[in-house]
């Protein structure tokens, strides 16, 4: 990476890279897509079937307001979506289409903002709170396990970490092997949102692992 990442000094950012780390790796042998895909970081994770695509780079297009195309439809082992559903304009619509392309008994990984501050407002539409997130793929999947990252009192020092190092834009392989077996934040598993603990100045981000696809339901 030309840029350094900074997650020394800044610890939202290492718990949330820490926790992606410790969710994905046991998964990288799954037929995966990437949504959302930016720089495409977490393929230097080594998975065996990986697809990017985006609305910019080298990607394969998709915009998540769009339809699935129907090559994609129900191909994939894991969907992963990091920091996009909060630019959609239809988070509900676009979670849809995202689960669409999924086969039965397939996991989701996404990553939405809550606390975080806004970073474009021409496209920062929404901020998705843990029990919303919960809401919106419990019906879909056997079990949903949730990962809050981060407070809003390390905001500043991530802020000044932006300031300094710059925007983050993933890490290398070399980088994300440091991580491997690193203990992230802990999952909590419950049944139904109204379960979920509630934090006083957080979460910044949500990570969501959703495990077993059993279908869209209208």
């Amino acid at each position: 990476m030309k840029r350094q990442t900074g997650l020394r000094a800044d610890p939202f950012l290492r718990a949330y890279v820490t926790t992606i780390c410790q969710v994905l790796d046991p998964l990288t042998e799954r037929t995966t897509i990437d949504i959302s895909a930016g720089t495409a970081w977490i393929r230097q994770l080594g998975f065996s079937t990986y697809t990017p695509v985006d609305v910019s780079g080298e990607h394969e297009y998709w915009d998540i307001n769009t339809p699935l195309p129907e090559h994609h439809v129900g191909k994939y082992e894991l969907a992963v979506c990091m920091g996009s559903l909060h630019y959609s304009l239809n988070p509900h619509e676009s979670l849809t289409q995202i689960l669409r392309t999924l086969v039965e008994g397939g996991d989701l990984v996404m990553m939405v903002p809550w606390m975080y501050p806004p970073h474009d407002r021409q496209i920062d539409r929404w901020r998705i709170a843990p029990q919303q997130i919960h809401s919106m793929v419990a019906d879909h999947f056997d079990e949903v396990v949730i990962y809050n990252v981060g407070s809003m009192w390390q905001t500043p020092l991530h802020i000044i970490k932006r300031i300094v190092a710059g925007s983050f834009h993933g890490l290398s392989a070399r980088q994300l092997g440091r991580l491997k077996g690193k203990q992230g934040v802990r999952g909590v598993r419950v049944r139904t949102a109204d379960e979920l603990p509630v934090r006083f100045g957080g979460p910044l981000n949500v990570v969501v692992h959703a495990r077993r696809f059993n279908g869209i339901t209208t």
